[in-house]
C-alpha cells in the first residue's frame, strides 16, 4: 500500500473523523498539545540549563533533575497524546509534509538521545553533584536536547504553513490572461463596429465615432486595390498604402 492510501485510511477512522469534523474537539486538543509543549519544553530547558551551568548554579543538578522528572512526564505524555490525535485528524495532509517529516524525524532522535545519555547523565544525578565541574558529557548532552527541541518546536510551527505547489493553477494562468486579452479585443471591436451593419451604409457610417469611421476606411483600403477619396483625406489610410500616389 502507499502512504497516501494508508494516510487516507488512518484519517478515515471514526475516531480521527469525528475530531476533524467537531467544532470544539479540534481545537482543545490542539490547545492541550500546545500546553503541553510549554510545560514539557520548559523543564528541558531548566534542566538543561542547569547542566551548561548557566541557570540555577545554587541547586544541585540532582535537586533539579528530580524536581522536574515529574513534570517531564505529564507534559511528554499530553504531548504525545493529543499530537497523535491531532496527526490522525488530518493524516492525509500532514503525511506529505516535509515539516511533519522533520519533525518526526527530530522527535525519533530524541528517543536515541534519551537512551544514550540516560544511564550517563539522568541518571547519575549524584555524581554530578559530586564532580568539581560539569563532565562534558553532561554538557553534550545538554547541547544536544535544546538544538533538538527547539528544532521540533520550529518544524511543528512550519507545518501549518506549508502550501504544495498546483502546477494546474501555475499553468492556468498564462490562458486565463489571454483569453482575457482576446476578450478585451473582442469587445472593443464590438463596440466600434457593429452597428456600421445596416441596410444603407453610408447612414450607417454617419453614426458611428470618428474612431469607427477610420477604423471602416482602413478596412477599404486593404481590402480593394483602388485608391478611394476616403484613403486620399485620411491620413491613417494613406500611411498603410505605400506607393500607391
Amino acid at each position: 500500500m502507499s502512504p497516501a492510501s494508508v494516510s487516507n485510511s488512518i484519517q478515515n477512522l471514526a475516531l480521527f473523523t469525528a475530531i476533524r469534523e467537531s467544532a470544539l474537539a479540534y481545537p482543545i486538543i490542539l490547545a492541550c498539545h500546545l500546553s503541553s509543549i510549554a510545560v514539557f519544553g520548559g523543564t528541558i530547558l531548566m534542566t538543561d540549563l542547569r547542566l551548561l551551568g548557566l541557570a540555577m548554579t545554587g541547586q544541585p543538578p540532582s535537586d533539579v533533575i528530580g524536581q522536574f522528572r515529574v513534570w517531564k512526564r505529564i507534559g511528554f505524555v499530553t504531548m504525545a497524546a493529543s499530537g497523535i490525535l491531532l496527526a490522525g485528524a488530518k493524516a492525509e495532509t500532514y503525511y506529505a509534509n516535509p515539516y511533519f517529516q522533520l519533525k518526526l524525524a527530530m522527535l525519533a532522535l530524541v528517543g536515541a538521545h534519551a537512551l544514550v545519555f540516560r544511564r550517563q547523565v539522568y541518571r547519575n544525578a549524584a555524581k554530578l553533584d559530586a564532580a568539581l565541574s560539569m563532565p562534558g558529557m553532561a554538557k553534550l548532552a545538554a547541547c544536544l536536547s535544546l538544538a533538538l527541541w527547539m528544532g521540533i518546536v520550529s518544524a511543528g510551527r512550519l507545518i501549518a504553513y506549508y502550501e504544495p505547489a498546483s502546477k494546474n493553477a501555475v499553468r492556468a494562468v498564462p490562458r486565463v490572461v489571454r483569453t482575457g486579452a482576446r476578450t478585451a479585443r473582442a469587445g472593443r471591436e464590438a463596440r466600434i463596429v457593429p452597428r456600421a451593419v445596416s441596410a444603407d451604409p453610408r447612414a450607417a457610417r454617419a453614426t458611428l465615432p470618428p474612431q469607427g469611421r477610420r477604423t471602416l476606411r482602413r478596412r477599404a483600403c486593404r481590402e480593394s486595390d483602388l485608391v478611394t477619396p476616403a484613403c486620399l483625406v485620411t491620413p491613417v489610410c494613406r500611411s498603410e498604402i505605400p506607393g500607391r500616389y
